[in-house]
């Protein structure tokens, strides 16, 4: 699963996988390095979040392979000079992904920091892969901003962004007709993934932490893992924007996928087909349009 050339990133010799395969190929060599590239504080929070790249090959691999899963549907949907929107951008992992397949990317996350780590990532990837990529950062509530777009992310954003009925009007207004929304999210039927939530909640103090907007001063709420079903999020979009695809991932954990990964694969595509079974997946990617 690993070791695709990243010069073919862009082109068409490799599948949606393969080239989401081939970027984590791309993230781990700048992981490996980030203290040297972005100082120590900014190096040791992406090696956190990175941790999975650098660790042990089959733990590794098998989150990888899960990443590709989910991500293949951003690539799936990169085409050039396409105008896309990554909501709740973090550290512009996505959004620079996208870059490289060519669209026009925004990057919009109400964090200061992640968002000045993303800034200093997209140099490194321009002056590692030599290219100019039409992409920008800001720091801002997504609820605020403005725009139109042919395709907006959100990858495990929704998680966070409050209220979520605000957030459905907000992506109602930035999307373009015959656009799309591609929502990626750990799936709250899950009975593993509900108690990492819980957990992540407790930490904090609550289901909502209150942060300050960067543009107006004011404060709003920022919702701590406040993870959704599938069938949730399929309601309340389903009144604003017509679905297009559901696909669920991760049914299961490393211990048992570790076993024989290519079993574990053929299983959980026989569960998507199962009523009831599809929607205990740790994990969901929902496709929808404006119609």
């Amino acid at each position: 699963m690993r070791n695709y050339p990243f010069n073919t990133l862009k082109g068409n010799l490799l599948n949606n996988y393969q080239k989401i395969i081939a970027f984590c190929d791309l993230l781990s060599l700048e992981i490996s390095q980030s203290e040297k590239l972005y100082g120590e504080t900014h190096g040791k929070q992406l090696k956190k979040y990175y941790s999975f790249l650098l660790g042990k090959r089959g733990y590794s691999c098998y989150r990888q392979h899960y990443y590709a899963e989910r991500a293949k549907f951003f690539a799936q949907n990169a085409h050039p000079k396409k105008q896309v929107l990554d909501a709740g951008c973090g550290m512009g992992s996505e959004a620079i992904l996208m870059s490289i397949l060519g669209c026009r990317v925004i990057g919009v996350d109400t964090s200061k920091e992640r968002v000045s780590i993303a800034q200093e990532r997209l140099l490194f990837y321009e002056n590692y892969l030599n290219i100019n990529l039409d992409l920008e950062f800001y720091e801002k509530n997504i609820l605020k901003h403005t725009g139109e777009y042919d395709l907006i992310i959100l990858n495990e954003a929704v998680s966070h962004i409050a209220p979520l009925g605000d957030l459905v009007l907000k992506m109602r207004k930035l999307l373009k007709k015959g656009g799309n929304i591609i929502i990626a999210e750990t799936n709250k039927l899950n009975p593993y993934i509900s108690f990492l939530s819980k957990r992540a909640q407790k930490k904090k103090g609550g289901v909502f932490i209150i942060k300050t907007d960067p543009r107006t001063n004011k404060n709003f709420n920022y919702a701590v893992e406040r993870i959704f079903s599938a069938p949730e999020i399929l309601k309340l979009l389903s009144k604003y924007f017509a679905v297009k695809f559901i696909y669920n991932l991760g049914y299961f954990p490393f211990f048992i996928f570790r076993i024989n990964p290519k079993i574990c694969i053929l299983v959980e595509n026989l569960f998507r087909k199962i009523p009831f079974l599809e929607f205990l997946s740790g994990a969901y990617v929902i496709i929808f349009t404006k119609s």
